[in-house]
């Protein structure tokens, strides 16, 4: 490969790998959040409002992504619905392990990953 090829490809990751964080810590700050504002509506309101606090926050990490130029414009519909997704199951696997502190903490990477791998579908389908 060309070394212009591989600085290419380098940067690429890089801008997955800002994608995959941002959509990680902004998912995690906006579900906790959400939970902490639901709290006072019960424990649906508790769930519901890290629900909406999450998607809104993986959806301003995917926006601001797109913005910053580490995501194509092409690419967004897709890493908005992959991170959703990955919100989702995160937020599942989160309720299933809460009493341990780790699977709450990794839970929030499926976000992220989402976000990468509906990102990369998204490219895929635009070519």
């Amino acid at each position: 490969m060309a070394r212009g090829g591989h600085a290419s490809l380098t940067l690429h990751r890089m801008k997955r790998l800002c994608l995959f964080l941002i959509t990680c810590a902004l998912a995690g700050i906006g579900g906790t959040f959400g939970s902490v504002v639901g709290h006072g509506f019960g424990r649906a309101g508790l769930i519901a409002g890290g629900l909406l606090g999450g998607l809104l926050a993986v959806a301003f990490a995917v926006r601001a992504s797109t913005r910053l130029g580490w995501l194509a414009p092409s690419e967004f519909r897709g890493a908005l619905i992959g991170g959703a997704i990955g919100f989702v199951a995160s937020s599942a696997l989160a309720l299933s392990t809460a009493s341990n502190p780790i699977g709450p903490i990794l839970a929030t990477s499926l976000a992220g990953l989402g976000a990468v791998a509906g990102a990369a579908l998204g490219s895929r389908r635009a070519a």
